[in-house]
């Protein structure tokens, strides 16, 4: 959470957890005031991969009812050691809107993460626009709200603590407590509120990462890989906890992997990069209702369409 780590951090060196301003900083301009009706309200609750209705109660009013997302003609160079530039983004575009999941794939190297480090605000292009919402964006913001490849906890924080933190740093915790108890209920950590980092599974850490994230109601949830690291059952049934958080909210996700099923299995649309530097290749659209059976014909259909990408010579 970056700019909330210089007064409750123990160490200068922890990771930027949620992509949050100060608690002190300001709504960007053009935002509504934080007593706005929540954007998941009045919404009928939709079905996930398992099953079950997604019910999802917000925790605090989001910024913007309707979100927006415009990446135009981004690009990033770099410099190594030597002084040589190394240019990982070329000339991206990429537009959102509110409800949308959109999954960006392409080969490793092709700035996946740099260009969702951009719009988390912890990057900045050297051509190119980002506007979230019609403003530029300028760095962090709590309603962009960022899962890293690792969980990036707070060792000397608890479970809870540790889903609490941001909206303890906003000092909007008070009448809020009991969406704490109601994010781990529904992740599944009932049981472990207790627990610190180093006593929980690595499935765990992942659920309390994804919920330390959710309880902000951010407009736009940008998820970095934060799966890739666990088994396939675990995998599978966060998905689906991602996929009922989505249905039951207006916010927008924006998702890197190189999980082709993942990307088809979670997403609206799937953007397919090349290899660096990246620029984006394709769209390919996911119009199939949730929830989705990864064995359908269709489902397959989907994925085979996306792997054609990457074997045609325009992906290498």
């Amino acid at each position: 959470m970056v700019g909330m780590f210089s007064k409750f951090s123990k160490s200068a060196s922890v990771k930027s957890v949620t992509g949050a301003k100060a608690a002190s900083a300001k709504p960007v301009a053009g935002t509504k005031a934080t007593s706005a009706k929540s954007t998941g309200a009045g919404k009928s609750a939709r079905t996930s991969g398992t099953g079950r209705s997604a019910q999802v109660t917000a925790p605090i009013a989001s910024e913007h009812e309707n979100p927006t997302l415009s990446v135009r003609n981004v690009s990033r160079v770099f410099k190594n050691k030597t002084g040589r530039e190394v240019r990982a983004l070329d000339n991206a575009s990429l537009e959102m809107k509110g409800g949308e999941v959109v999954a960006i794939v392409g080969p490793s190297g092709c700035g996946k993460s740099t260009l969702l480090r951009m719009v988390a605000g912890l990057d900045f292009p050297d051509e190119g626009t980002l506007e979230y919402c019609g403003e530029p964006i300028k760095g962090p913001h709590y309603d962009r709200g960022l899962v890293f490849q690792d969980a990036a906890l707070c060792d000397w924080l608890t479970v809870s603590e540790n889903i609490a933190f941001g909206l303890k740093a906003r000092k909007v915790y008070k009448g809020n407590e009991h969406k704490v108890t109601e994010l781990i209920e529904r992740m599944g950590l009932e049981g472990f509120e207790d627990s610190y980092p180093y006593q929980i599974s690595g499935g765990m850490a992942s659920r309390t990462a994804l919920a330390r994230t959710f309880i902000q109601n951010p407009g736009l949830v940008l998820l970095d890989e934060p799966l890739s690291a666990l088994d396939a059952f675990t995998r599978a049934n966060i998905q689906d906890q991602i996929v009922q958080m989505h249905l039951s909210t207006n916010a927008m996700f924006l998702l890197v992997t190189h999980d082709i099923e993942e990307a088809v299995y979670l997403s609206d649309r799937i953007v397919v990069m090349s290899a660096r530097p990246g620029h984006i290749i394709g769209e390919v659209k996911i119009d199939l209702p949730h929830p989705r059976d990864r064995v359908s014909e269709e489902f397959v259909a989907k994925r085979r369409e996306v792997m054609e990408y990457f074997e045609a010579p325009r992906a290498l």
